[in-house]
């Protein structure tokens, strides 16, 4: 048993050590944003607890980019997408706690990872004239992960409440890759 424990362990970490190895490379060579391996994870069932962690920290990463959008895009409609994601955002965060506490799970406060770290420091050095591609293009990267966490949860998460949570959250998650991909379209005819 325990080398079956080992051998899960060490598939789990070469998946998740090849998400970021592949993903920046693939990115760099299509129109939209790669497939990314992790979503392979959130399509998995998983407790209502580890859903509202991984929500958490989703909402908590996309609300930081999101601050820095606001404070450094040079475009007017970045800016103002980025404005509405961090409100939606802050309000996501405040929904999954009230949810979860109705579902008799612990509330919980995300964190980052620290490839999310790195790319909060890489938008935060970002020259001014590169900035608002490269947020539009890390805010479609999290949000088409924090999609499939919540539609992988609403189809097959452990509690019925969490899964009425989890859809709303797609619901407005689609909606910010629609103006995502609008932002995208926009910046790209500027070039």
């Amino acid at each position: 048993m325990k080398q079956i424990y080992s051998f899960a362990l060490l598939g789990a970490t070469a998946l998740i050590a090849g998400t970021f190895a592949i993903t920046p490379v693939l990115a760099q060579t299509t129109a939209y944003p790669a497939p990314r391996v992790d979503r392979v994870v959130y399509a998995q069932p998983m407790t209502a607890a580890g859903y509202v962690y991984s929500a958490q920290s989703s909402d908590l990463y996309e609300y930081e980019i999101s601050k820095i959008g606001v404070e450094r895009a040079q475009n007017e409609q970045v800016r103002l997408f980025a404005q509405q994601v961090l409100d939606d955002h802050g309000a996501a965060m405040s929904r999954i706690n009230v949810a979860a506490q109705q579902a008799g799970v612990s509330p919980t406060v995300g964190i980052l990872s620290a490839p999310q770290v790195a790319k909060l420091d890489e938008l935060r050095k970002m020259s001014t004239s590169g900035f608002d591609k490269l947020y539009a293009r890390t805010q479609m990267e999290s949000h088409e992960t924090a999609l499939a966490l919540h539609r992988g949860y609403s189809q097959g998460g452990d509690q019925s409440m969490m899964r009425g949570t989890s859809s709303e959250m797609a619901t407005v998650t689609e909606k910010h890759i629609a103006a995502g991909l609008k932002i995208s379209t926009l910046l790209a005819s500027e070039t």
